[in-house]
């Protein structure tokens, strides 16, 4: 058998190696339903983190689904989940903040034990004094086998086709 040239099939190699660590489980699906882009530091490339779990644990502990292995980072410091409850929220990914520290939206709290709902293109950061790291809500998705989004497969091909 022919070997493919060097370089070919191998992952890319990260500019700067990351803390941020997520579980197996959680990107393996191809069943994702949010995207979020965790940013370590300035000028850094986004870690891309899809969520697939019905609730994802962001945290300091091993056992979090996205771990963030920083001091001010609490060992369960929120947790985020798909509402589909379609309960009138702006929209639906919903944040839990169970922290010490605070979890925040655009810069505001959402209070602990309190919940609030995150859009796309908004920003979580999980302390008041530290803007890193920080995930932005790249993409959210209705997740496969709900009848929000109808497949492509559903409709006719040709408009009033039998």
């Amino acid at each position: 058998a022919a070997m493919p040239p060097p370089g070919v099939g191998a992952p890319p190699t990260p500019a700067a190696p990351s803390q941020t660590m997520v579980a197996d489980s959680l990107n393996a699906s191809s069943q994702w339903w949010a995207k979020l882009e965790i940013l370590e530091a300035e000028g850094q490339p986004p870690q891309e983190v899809f969520l697939s779990a019905e609730s994802v644990v962001v945290g300091r502990t091993p056992q979090a689904n996205v771990i963030l292995p920083v001091p001010y980072v609490s060992r369960t410091h929120c947790t985020l989940r798909l509402d589909q409850s379609g309960a009138g929220l702006p929209c639906r990914l919903v944040v839990r903040d169970t922290s010490s520290n605070g979890t925040f939206i655009n810069g505001n709290l959402v209070g602990k034990n309190s919940e609030a709902s995150l859009c796309v293109g908004e920003r979580l950061t999980f302390s008041r004094a530290q803007q890193f790291p920080r995930a932005t809500l790249a993409q959210l998705r209705s997740p496969a086998g709900t009848a929000s989004e109808p497949s492509s497969a559903a409709k006719p091909a040709t408009p009033g086709a039998p």
